[in-house]
């Protein structure tokens, strides 16, 4: 039998005084229950579509390790939490509107309709970058399955998903070259060309037309491109 978060909900509403710590660490299992009977009940069928994908991605990630011999993939921690555990990781984005709850800041309509919308927000963006990453990786391993050669860049035993601080010092390197035997380069962009960021505020409004362009899931250009933001680029 599923749990009732509603019921959950009414129980927990408005018990939670400022300074009570007692009371608090009475609440911490409900709400904890609540958050996760709450993502189950009304996310059960996506948080199920999520656990095939991410054994997909798994899959993915195996394959470019046996064939580019890289040792994993590196990927932004919002997704690392989503792979681990996706009804985990969509019942603590739950956390303070389950706290501002218990303390009765929201109502429990007010709970369902926030928490209802942060928490498809989470799905639908992680599901998205899931995906994205399982064309990337196939991608990659298939160009050098296909076409042998190997991949170049980046330098380290690891596969690039993430961009995280590398567009820092106003360049936009590339996720990864693989070099193809007698056909020469292809090197892939995911999620470029933003964010960019420079050291001061003068030359971040250089920049602002990259954050208002279109971005790409994947992009891929032939040669060895180590670097798309070009010298006349605003």
């Amino acid at each position: 039998m599923g749990c009732d978060w509603a019921s959950i909900a009414s129980r927990v509403h408005g018990r939670l005084r400022d300074g009570d710590e007692v009371e608090a660490r009475r609440l911490e299992q409900p709400l904890e229950e609540l958050r996760r009977c709450f993502v189950e009940e009304l996310f059960g069928d996506g948080v199920r579509e999520a656990r095939e994908w991410v054994a997909r991605l798994n899959e993915a990630v195996e394959r470019v390790k046996r064939v580019l011999g890289v040792q994993g993939v590196l990927c932004p921690k919002e997704l690392l939490s989503f792979l681990r555990d996706p009804l985990a990781h969509l019942a603590k984005k739950l956390f303070n509107y389950a706290y501002d709850l218990a303390r009765g800041r929201i109502s429990v309509d007010e709970f369902r309709r926030t928490a209802e919308a942060a928490a498809r927000t989470s799905l639908r963006t992680n599901l998205r970058s899931v995906y994205e990453a399982w064309v990337y990786l196939n991608l990659v391993a298939q160009v050098v399955e296909q076409g042998g050669g190997e991949l170049v860049f980046p330098e380290h035993p690891h596969l690039l998903f993430e961009r995280s601080g590398r567009q820092r010092s106003g360049a936009i390197p590339p996720n990864a070259v693989v070099r193809v035997e007698g056909r020469g380069y292809l090197s892939f962009y995911v999620e470029a060309p933003r964010p960019v960021g420079w050291a001061d505020t003068s030359d971040l409004s250089r920049s602002w037309r990259l954050y208002i362009a279109l971005r790409p899931d994947l992009m891929v250009y032939g040669g060895l491109v180590m670097d798309i933001l070009r010298d006349d680029d605003p």
